[in-house]
């Protein structure tokens, strides 16, 4: 997602509808152990940002997939304008 708000709205409505998600891993420099680290990854830290972890698993069936796809797209709806 190009915004946090947008991957927020699409976790929720996805949460809403049962479907279990998690955010990504922080990039390494976000941790206390590493924060004095002055390090740039825009990539990483723009995945972290919008990014979303869906289900994958081998029992995931097409249907279900289809699912998922019709909730974020709901989502996307919502959060256009």
């Amino acid at each position: 997602f190009n915004s946090k708000y947008k991957r927020n709205k699409a976790k929720n409505k996805l949460a809403e509808n049962n479907v279990q998600t998690r955010l990504p891993f922080a990039p390494l420099y976000y941790n206390p152990p590493y924060s004095g680290n002055k390090i740039n990854a825009p990539a990483a830290e723009a995945l972290y940002e919008g990014g979303l972890c869906l289900p994958n698993y081998p029992d995931l069936t097409d249907e279900q997939v289809r699912i998922i796809c019709r909730i974020i797209k709901m989502a996307e709806e919502e959060t256009k304008y």
